[in-house]
C-alpha cells in the first residue's frame, strides 16, 4: 500500500496533498464546501491551474506567490476522492512525515 501511495505522490503530488487535508482538516464535511483547502506555491500549481484541475477562487495574480486554490468536480471526482476513499488517514500522515 505503501508503494502505491508513493507512486501516486510521483504522479500528482497535489492530489495526494489534498486528499490529505480532506481527511485530515475536513473529514465531515461534503468537497465542495470546503473553501480553504490549502495554500500551494503557484509554481507548484501553475500546471493544474491552466488544466482546468484547480480553480483559483480568489482570483489571485501570478504576481502572488501562493494560492488558495479548490478542486473542480472532475479533478475531485476522477484523483482526490479515490485517494480519500482508499487510504487512511494515517497512511496520508505518514507519506508527508507528519506527526499524528
Amino acid at each position: 500500500m505503501k508503494q502505491e501511495l508513493l507512486n501516486l505522490i510521483k504522479d500528482d503530488l497535489i492530489a495526494v496533498e489534498m486528499a490529505r487535508r480532506k481527511v485530515v482538516f475536513h473529514y465531515y464535511e461534503k468537497w465542495d464546501t470546503i473553501t480553504l483547502w490549502g495554500l500551494f506555491r503557484y509554481k507548484n500549481i501553475k500546471k493544474h491551474i491552466d488544466d482546468g484541475k484547480l480553480i483559483n477562487n480568489l482570483n489571485y495574480k501570478p504576481k502572488n506567490l501562493t494560492y488558495w486554490v479548490i478542486p473542480s468536480k472532475e479533478y475531485w471526482e476522477n484523483a482526490i476522492e479515490p485517494i480519500t476513499k482508499k487510504f487512511t488517514k494515517d497512511e496520508l500522515q505518514d507519506t508527508f512525515w507528519v506527526e499524528k
